[in-house]
């Protein structure tokens, strides 16, 4: 076998290398390290700065966020690094409707835009957490793939058309779904099942206007209100026995380590109170009452797979 000459590289590495996003992870670890007030989430290239501020505090949040901003421009001066200003925007996220607009906020000369939503690991976050926009991107996406499949449904046998749909757009709509399905609308939830109830239609050859409860049930399927509570009851059960990630297991506290009086529901997980509706989108609120909701039979099992089956045998059978 014939190989090419090596050449040597004093910075960087090739493009679509092995070791590229390792060495890459190495060289960025250290970006965030001198943050002074913001938290930094990274992933592979596409970092976020988030501030937390209370409400009539928008301007020194900016204040300090254009420090934190102007220590990561630095870094990347420093390091030889490019920052994709063009790609960088702000996205604030009141507590309450008619907040104070954000200043300005500068990455080195560039002022950076203020924008309503914004893709992060491609889920589309908004100012209203409402998570609409990202819900109408699914269902376009979906239903584009559908379109595609339908021209084509006679050649594939129903086993075929099963696996087809699960992997193009029933997988679309699983991803992130523990996120953005806990806290989307309901009518936002109803576009998502008419998804689904067009895949089934598809795979089993069913008229537009046919039943489909019948057809998704002998294909082994749940509803998407289902798979949510089925994929976010088994996310927290993997946090309490894993304890990873740690910012979420944080959040999660049973009434044993909050409360001194012993009773009989130690192991049920505290739930904030809330004032407001917009608090109940908080992962800290919905993930112990979905978790509080289920049997104890299926919260007592030590073993994740056999809490995944006993999740999913209760949601059939409702």
């Amino acid at each position: 076998m014939d190989f090419s000459s090596s050449l040597s590289r004093v910075a960087g590495v090739p493009q679509g290398s092995c070791l590229g996003p390792i060495l890459f992870t190495l060289f960025s670890a250290t970006m965030g390290s001198d943050l002074q007030h913001s938290r930094l989430y990274s992933y592979a290239d596409d970092a976020q700065l988030c501030v937390s501020y209370e409400a009539g505090r928008a301007d020194s949040a900016v204040s300090i966020l254009n420090a934190d901003l102007s220590i990561v421009h630095d870094w990347s001066e420093r390091h030889g690094i490019k920052l994709n200003k063009e790609k960088c925007s702000v996205l604030s996220i009141p507590s309450n409707v008619g907040s104070e607009t954000v200043g300005e906020v500068l990455l080195g000369s560039v002022r950076l835009k203020e924008c309503e939503s914004s893709r992060l690991l491609g889920l589309m976050l908004d100012s209203g957490l409402t998570l609409s926009g990202h819900v109408s991107a699914v269902c376009r996406r979906t239903l584009g793939r559908l379109r595609m499949l339908y021209k084509h449904r006679h050649m594939f046998p129903r086993e075929t058309r099963l696996r087809l749909v699960q992997a193009l757009v029933l997988s679309v709509i699983d991803y992130c779904l523990p996120v953005y399905g806990n806290i989307v609308s309901k009518g936002d939830l109803e576009k998502l099942q008419r998804v689904q109830n067009m895949c089934v239609r598809y795979v089993c050859g069913l008229r537009r206007f046919d039943h489909v409860s019948e057809a998704r049930r002998s294909l082994g399927l749940l509803t998407v209100a289902d798979t949510c509570t089925l994929r976010s009851s088994c996310l927290v059960y993997r946090i309490l026995i894993t304890g990873r990630p740690g910012y979420l297991r944080e959040k999660l506290k049973s009434r044993s380590q909050v409360r001194s009086r012993s009773t009989r529901q130690d192991q049920v997980l505290e739930m904030p109170r809330v004032r407001r509706e917009f608090e109940r989108k908080r992962f800290a609120y919905f993930a112990p009452k979905l978790y509080n909701e289920l049997s104890s039979s299926v919260t007592g099992q030590g073993v994740y797979i056999n809490h995944r089956c006993d999740c999913q045998t209760g949601r059939r059978a409702l």
